[in-house]
């Protein structure tokens, strides 16, 4: 099981029950989503992951979209 994924879920949401978000904490998801964008893209291009090709459309769609 992603821990990481549960954890981030679980942040997300305990943001999302807040009336004023504080700035820092947006920058920090904005970044973080950033990263895994870049990481996904990086994991393809370098050759980390071998996906099937449905798969590899699928983890660039994940990460532009």
């Amino acid at each position: 099981m992603s821990y990481e994924l549960l954890f981030g879920s679980a942040a997300l949401a305990l943001l999302a029950t807040r009336r004023r978000i504080p700035a820092l904490a947006v920058a920090v998801v904005v970044v973080a989503n950033g990263v895994w964008a870049l990481d996904s893209i990086a994991a393809l291009a370098l050759g980390w992951i071998d996906p099937t090709p449905g798969g590899a459309v699928w983890v660039a769609l994940q990460a532009v979209v």
